[in-house]
């Protein structure tokens, strides 16, 4: 199955291929820290002072209808958006990290409640660890318990992995004007503006990325032509200075910028993204960014 790319900041080296191994969630069955908590309360009180980070603004309505209904915390989420040729919807990718709270019957009851609202292909009708893969989806569950007294409310971490894609093709067409993609709300306004679609350039995937510690996404643009590309370079740059981020390194698609909130941006020329279902001939960019999250 073809992989996609969970954002990450990464040294430019030269072109680079845009997908990379999808996460799998671990096989581990308990959290790794244990509870020191000695009453129900405690533990309530300990999972109430937990953060929870925002969803993205771009996931389908179902998946924030099954969050809600879960009643958790949000630990980390990642969502990435992918054009297509032919199938309007593209690809979709993302991977979900959530904590629950309560006895283990009432958790597992309140998550099946939950994930049937998804209508997952192949799933078992139980709130269990579990996988399932076709030649257009793919998906897999898994749980992990807070070590706590048995029969005690306790911590339940819900890992969720989830992808939709077309059916493979020769994709032996040029890519002509494949529709683009939307973008978050949550990432910056420079990336939107000079990403938005103009008759010589499309933006052709997007990413959003959120978990406790930072904020990162990154955008994909494929150009009619190198003109169109060295241009969109020039906007970037441009909207980059105007952001108050500085120049660290490189030249061209191949540049380093850093902010003073301890935020980066890198350029990245690539030799192909995901299967679009059409042969690309224009050049292609990767815009990430990244932004640490303020300790106070």
């Amino acid at each position: 199955m073809r992989s996609f790319l969970l954002s990450c900041t990464v040294l430019f080296l030269g072109c680079q291929d845009a997908e990379k191994p999808r996460p799998e969630a671990s096989s581990s069955t308990s959290l790794p820290e244990q509870s020191s908590e000695a009453t129900n309360e405690a533990r309530r009180a300990d999972f109430e002072r937990r953060h929870s980070v925002p969803l993205p603004s771009t996931l389908p309505g179902p998946w924030v209808r099954m969050v809600e209904a879960c009643e958790g915390k949000t630990e980390s989420v990642s969502f990435r958006r992918g054009s297509h040729q032919t199938v309007w919807r593209g690809r979709s990718d993302l991977s979900l990290t959530f904590r629950m709270f309560g006895t283990d019957a009432a958790v597992n009851a309140r998550l099946l409640k939950a994930l049937q609202l998804l209508k997952l292909p192949g799933f078992n009708g139980a709130a269990t660890q579990q996988n399932y893969a076709s030649d257009t989806r793919e998906w897999s569950l898994e749980l992990n318990r807070l070590v706590a007294p048995e029969g005690s409310q306790r911590q339940t971490q819900v890992v969720i992995v989830w992808s939709r894609f077309p059916k493979e093709s020769a994709g032996n067409g040029k890519c002509r004007k494949p529709k683009p993609v939307e973008i978050d709300i949550q990432l910056p306004r420079w990336m939107k503006t000079h990403s938005r679609a103009r008759s010589t350039r499309r933006r052709v995937a997007a990413e959003f990325s959120r978990d406790l510690e930072e904020t990162s996404g990154e955008i994909v643009m494929l150009y009619h032509n190198g003109y169109a590309h060295d241009e969109g370079v020039n906007h970037f740059s441009g909207g980059l200075e105007k952001a108050g981020f500085t120049h660290e390194s490189g030249s061209g698609p191949q540049q380093r910028w850093s902010h003073p909130d301890g935020g980066s941006v890198i350029f990245s020329s690539l030799n192909s993204t995901h299967d679009m279902g059409c042969r690309i001939a224009g050049p292609v960019l990767s815009i990430q960014w990244r932004k640490p999250h303020s300790k106070t």
